[in-house]
Formats: C-alpha cells, structure tokens, sequence
C-alpha cells in the first residue's frame, strides 16, 4: 500500500526486508530506499499527514495492534491508541485527527483520534492496559494477556511476553485447581499437516515455558488447530501475524 508525500517526490511503503515489517521510503523517480521506522519490530500502513511532518502507522507492542503517529524529522513515535486491534489510519483532511478501524471483543468498528494525542506518554492515560494492574503489573490467569504471538513458521516465544508468561506461571502456581487449554495456530502458509504441526509446537513451547516458570504439568493441556480457525481473513501480513498465535484458554473450580 504505497504512499506519496505531499509534494509526490517521495514513496512511502512497507516491506519486510527480513526484520519484520517496516515503513521505508524511495525517491518517486526511483532510488534506494530508505527505511524511516525504527521503534519496534512491526510498523506498517504508512498513510501521510496532510500538512506536517507526521505519519500514521500500524505498530504492534505486546501482541497488540495500535496506531501511532511517526514523526519523520526525528523518527520518533508517539501512540495515538489502546488497541487491542486497530488498524486501517486515515488523516481527516486537515490533519488534525485521525479514523482508524477498530476490533474489541465485541466486535468490529471504527474508532477516531486527534493526532495530537499519546496514549502513554503525554497526560494520563484513560484506561488501564489490557493485561496489567492499575499499578502497571502483568497480571497472570484469567484476566490476564490471553494471545501470545510468534514470528513466520516459528515457535520461540519472543522476549516480549517473557513477564507475561511469568505471571501466568505464577498464578496457576499460586491456584493448584486452575488449568489452562493452550491452543496453538497458524497462518493459512503451508500444507494443513504442516500448519498442525506447527500449531502443536507453539503451544507446547507455551507449556513448557509456564511449567518451568510454576505450574504443575497437570494443569496445562497443549492442543493444536493449525491453520482452521484463523482470527484475520487476508492474504497479508496484517493478517497472518494475527493468525500465529496461542490462546490461552483458562478453566478455574
């Protein structure tokens, strides 16, 4: 989804290049390009601001999609949203805010933004983090982070959620009678056998990672769907990355 600057010299896009996606840009005659995102591992969507020196971004933290405005003199993000699934920005035609399509639990929307917010960084933020305390703790069990994401055709967990399992390993540690059903995905990409196999491996590196960190084997089932229940329809990466996942499933006495 190729982008032009205001004054159409420039093309501003995303590619993978083999670090994850991130927004690059290339002289609209041709040239090198050049990349202009560097906060995270995953930015995408570039949609350039009318006037200014702002862009609206797709970046992914802590498995959770949210737009962010980049500013391209210093590279600098700030976050304009809370996720947990925003995606889609578009600049009204002044600038000055932004809509943005938006998915919670229940269900699929629109969301809107002025471009001058940050969630986090800038003033209070209004609504406590999914999956933390009032305090700013990872809070583990049912009211915790329940998705955790993985890389293509990989089941390493990603150091990102290494407090977030800790604190699934500690409540389930903490309540003997709680077990949890982990249920590994795939994206669509490859064969059906292997997608289930793949599935598998993620969900049991999920287990094996909260029995070392406190839970006891008993409570903790590792099953695999493949790629048969996608959360994302799409042939992209917008999609896929959703789609290579486990979910954590809890059931308490």
């Amino acid at each position: 989804e190729p982008e032009f600057s205001a004054g159409g010299d420039r093309v501003y896009f995303t590619s993978g290049r083999g670090i994850g996606p991130q927004v690059y840009v290339v002289p609209a005659r041709g040239g090198r390009a050049e990349r202009v995102s560097f906060t995270g591992a995953y930015n995408a969507r570039p949609r350039r601001q009318p006037e200014g020196n702002g862009m609206a971004i797709v970046h992914q933290q802590d498995g959770r999609f949210r737009i962010g405005l980049l500013d391209l003199r210093d590279e600098s993000l700030r976050l304009l949203t809370d996720g947990p699934l925003d995606e889609s920005p578009s600049f009204a035609p002044n600038g000055r805010a932004l809509i943005f399509g938006a998915a919670t639990a229940a269900g699929t929307g629109t969301g809107a933004v002025s471009s001058g917010t940050a969630i986090g960084q800038t003033g209070p933020q209004t609504a406590r983090e999914p999956g933390r305390s009032a305090s700013g703790d990872w809070i583990g069990g049912p009211q915790g982070t329940l998705v955790i994401y993985f890389d293509y055709d990989r089941s390493a967990i990603r150091e990102e959620y290494s407090r977030i399992l800790q604190a699934h390993g500690a409540w389930l540690a903490a309540n003997p009678g709680g077990a949890v059903l982990l249920q590994g995905h795939a994206d669509e990409r490859g064969t059906p056998e292997y997608n289930l196999a793949l599935g598998s491996r993620r969900a049991n590196a999920v287990a094996q990672a909260l029995n070392a960190l406190g839970a006891g084997s008993a409570q903790l089932n590792a099953v695999s769907f493949g790629e048969e229940r996608p959360v994302a329809e799409g042939a992209d990466e917008m999609a896929w990355s959703q789609n290579r996942r486990v979910e954590l499933v809890y059931e308490t006495n």
